[in-house]
């Protein structure tokens, strides 16, 4: 698979700071320079989405750790502002598609069946 991470970080520039996703992980840093969020995918096994289905809202994103605890102070605000340009999720989407990229590796899909990925069913009643 082939993905957009693989070449170049994907930038988004506010007013009041400027979120860097790529292949490797997130970095946030407000309009002072100071690091908001600093996270690499490799301690990473579970994003943890809030508000994601509330149109109304910006997004939230919890990075869980390998032990399934959420990473203290990582805590991150998406898409805050909206968008007339089609949809208003573009950075949640793009961190969702670079932890993605990420975890399956170059090899996805040819090697799907060696893959060290758990898959895990969730139901909710």
């Amino acid at each position: 698979m082939i993905s957009v991470f693989d070449t170049n970080p994907v930038i988004f520039e506010g007013s009041d700071r400027t979120l860097t996703i790529s292949y490797n992980g997130v970095l946030c840093k407000d309009a002072n320079g100071t690091v908001i969020t600093d996270i690499d995918f490799d301690d990473v096994n579970e994003l943890y989405l809030t508000r994601y289905l509330n149109s109304n809202s910006n997004y939230s994103i919890l990075f869980r750790d390998h032990n399934w605890k959420n990473i203290e102070g990582q805590d991150l605000d998406t898409d805050r502002t909206g968008s007339n340009i089609g949809h208003n999720i573009r950075e949640t989407k793009a961190i969702i598609a670079a932890f993605a990229r990420h975890k399956l590796t170059a090899d996805f899909p040819c090697k799907l069946g060696y893959s060290s990925i758990a898959t895990r069913f969730l139901l909710y009643g």
